[in-house]
């Protein structure tokens, strides 16, 4: 119990440190606090995943994300975050295949869903499958006009104008409906 709880205040204090700016300590802390293990071990590795990708420390970044699938290789928030650091590095091959893996792990998880349809509908060859796998983003979250602005582009880009005049009033009133399940 004591070692959760110290884990927990480990956590905590990393947060401070990364908003007073010492982000190596803010690090350090999360490093002892994953040393613990336990029930924090999650929550340290995603909290340094996510601090090391907002300085853009990408080789920190990509050490935390090994450490993770090699902790949970079927955890699908862990591939997920990896597509979005191929994505930053350029790695369009790599992010697809993480995405791919997210969504064969947790197929209706509606982030991962939108993220593979914006990368593949980059590629005039793979927009049939973006506009299917958008299309089930919004039908999970019809309340999330992120989700909707997604399907209007890709609509937008196949030609189908009155498609994507829908799914834009659709973004425009879930956005002034707020994105929060009704």
């Amino acid at each position: 119990q004591n070692t959760e709880v110290d884990g927990a205040v480990l956590i905590a204090a990393a947060a401070v440190r990364f908003v007073a700016r010492d982000y190596q300590g803010a690090l350090d802390l999360l490093d002892r606090a994953m040393a613990r293990g336990g029930a924090v071990l999650r929550r340290a590795v995603a909290d340094r995943i996510r601090f090391a990708s907002l300085l853009g420390w990408d080789q920190e970044v990509r050490a935390g994300l090994e450490a993770a699938v090699a902790m949970e290789p079927d955890e699908a928030r862990w591939h997920a975050l990896a597509t979005r650091a191929f994505v930053r590095a350029g790695a369009t091959r790599h992010a697809l295949g993480s995405a791919r893996r997210a969504l064969e792990l947790e197929p209706d998880r509606p982030v991962a869903l939108s993220n593979l349809a914006l990368y593949l509908g980059r590629d005039p060859a793979t927009r049939d499958e973006a506009l299917a796998l958008a299309e089930r983003a919004v039908a999970l979250r019809p309340w999330r006009a992120d989700a909707w602005e997604g399907l209007a582009r890709l609509r937008a880009a196949t030609g189908d104008s009155e498609g994507a005049a829908q799914a834009s009033s659709a973004a425009r009133a879930a956005a002034s409906a707020g994105s929060e399940h009704p």
